[in-house]
């Protein structure tokens, strides 16, 4: 009897007991002897790397505050405002161009792959849905569009809280303002309330802007055409809230 046959019969157990898990990797390792290979060569090194390491830091979870403070300052945070405040005038001018039969489509999709990075495919057949897009983008452009300027406008506003009243933009008296009645007090409240919520909340609420934009323009102009229905009654949905907090904003005493 070999030395390997010694070892195989050394190591018999029960099936599912540690001497058979044993046995079978005694088999695999003299499977490799006989053949020439080593252990080391017979496990491939692992280059997919894993979280906690230096490989797999990109797959390591961050907390949600830290996603929170950071994403004002990306640039895809600020490609999502271009693309909300150009898609507007873009919308301008594709009602006409898409009347007459002109490449309404094609602008559209060049914006949002140019500043989305999402390429819609183009139909085979355009049909009448470039000017339905474009008809109907463009109330729900010109929401997103002054919602996100009025919401960014929130920080320039409060950081510069204290020339308010002097060009008339509000009380001078900070006794009569939030964090009054000490000037200190009205200013720092102004500054971590409006600078701060902005910060935190409008990147959100361009990416919900964007995607709802770009799923309108993905059903309507993109080749397939699928979940059409649903894409045109969440655009309607968002027009009808915005007009109606348009309403009670500008009819507020």
């Amino acid at each position: 009897m070999t030395s390997t046959d010694a070892d195989r019969t050394r190591h018999t157990a029960p099936a599912g007991t540690l001497g058979s898990v044993d046995t079978r990797a005694d088999t695999r390792a003299d499977a490799r002897a006989e053949t020439g290979a080593g252990a080391d060569a017979a496990e491939p090194a692992d280059t997919t790397g894993t979280p906690g390491t230096a490989d797999g830091r990109s797959a390591a979870r961050r907390p949600w505050w830290a996603v929170a403070l950071r994403e004002p300052f990306l640039a895809a945070t600020w490609r999502r405002v271009a693309y909300v405040l150009l898609a507007l005038p873009v919308s301008l001018i594709c009602v006409p161009l898409a009347l007459v039969g002109g490449p309404a489509a094609p602008v559209q999709r060049a914006l949002a792959e140019r500043l989305l990075g999402v390429r819609i495919e183009a139909p085979s057949r355009p049909g009448p849905y470039a000017f339905v897009h474009a008809v109907l983008s463009l109330p729900l452009n010109a929401i997103a569009a002054l919602v996100t300027v009025y919401g960014w406008s929130l920080i320039p506003l409060n950081l510069g809280w204290p020339v308010r009243g002097v060009v008339g933009l509000g009380d001078p008296d900070p006794a009569h303002d939030w964090g009054g009645p000490t000037f200190a007090g009205a200013w720092a409240t102004h500054v971590a309330g409006g600078v701060g919520i902005a910060l935190l909340l409008m990147p959100w609420i361009g990416r919900g802007l964007a995607a709802l934009q770009l799923r309108l323009a993905t059903a309507l102009l993109g080749a397939g055409r699928r979940g059409v229905t649903g894409a045109v009654g969440c655009a309607l949905a968002a027009i009808a809230v915005g007009c109606g907090l348009v309403y009670l904003f500008s009819h507020q005493t």
